[in-house]
């Protein structure tokens, strides 16, 4: 569906998986970009969304937290709430970076109009920020850094998105719109800076926004003695 063949390059950020150089249809990470072409239609969404929630039933979960919605998603949540067919409670994270979907709008377009959303079982309550990517991939942001391999030296730690700063911005951004964030940060550097940036926050008297750690696969050890 996206055309991607086998002499499709992988894009920055992102791998195809290939056996014997051909596609396996395994997109990792930022490669799930190209799938931007193939857009679904307002009933695929819903009905996605619908196989979704049907599958989490088997499970006995009636409440979740979306990671990454886009206004397709959130449109199909309303209109499933609205016909009264929206059988769960669902928060909905609004992306303020996308570096593997391909949605759009992202960032302080989609805070405006997230409210509009806004259902009896659906709260779009959370912004979500990719500080890094993953360890397998080495888009994971470290303190220590990696064994070399053939593509990285000895000093390759991986990098965030986002310097203190910038995800400060964000941070504070969004709660003046009201909105809690998900920040994914997998390695240890990048959970420790975000807590430096909450710590920034909660000293300038934002008490109310929740902000969660999401993927975290790293702690250092100030961290894990209760540093922040």
């Amino acid at each position: 569906m996206a055309g991607i063949t086998a002499t499709t390059t992988d894009p920055p950020g992102g791998e195809i998986q290939r056996a014997d150089g051909e596609p396996t249809g395994l997109l990792l990470e930022g490669a799930t970009v190209l799938m931007k072409g193939y857009q679904l239609t307002p009933e695929q969404h819903r009905r996605a969304s619908q196989r979704a929630i049907e599958i989490l039933h088997t499970y006995g979960v009636t409440a979740f937290q979306d990671a990454a919605v886009s206004t397709d998603i959130m449109g199909a949540l309303k209109s499933l709430d609205g016909a009264g067919e929206l059988d769960a409670w669902v928060v909905s994270s609004l992306l303020v970076n996308d570096p593997i979907f391909g949605f759009s709008p992202v960032g302080r377009e989609l805070f405006e109009v997230a409210s509009a959303y806004r259902s009896e079982h659906h709260r779009p309550d959370f912004v979500k920020i990719f500080l890094d990517g993953v360890p397998p991939t080495r888009t994971a942001a470290f303190l220590d850094p990696y064994l070399p391999d053939s593509a990285h030296g000895h000093d390759y730690h991986g990098s965030t998105t986002m310097s203190l700063e910038e995800l400060t911005s964000w941070l504070r951004l969004a709660a003046s719109y009201g909105l809690s964030a998900k920040v994914h940060c997998t390695g240890d550097a990048s959970v420790r800076l975000l807590l430096d940036a909450v710590t920034l926050l909660r000293k300038e008297g934002l008490t109310a926004p929740r902000f969660q750690v999401a993927a975290q696969q790293g702690l250092a050890a100030d961290e894990q003695l209760g540093r922040g």
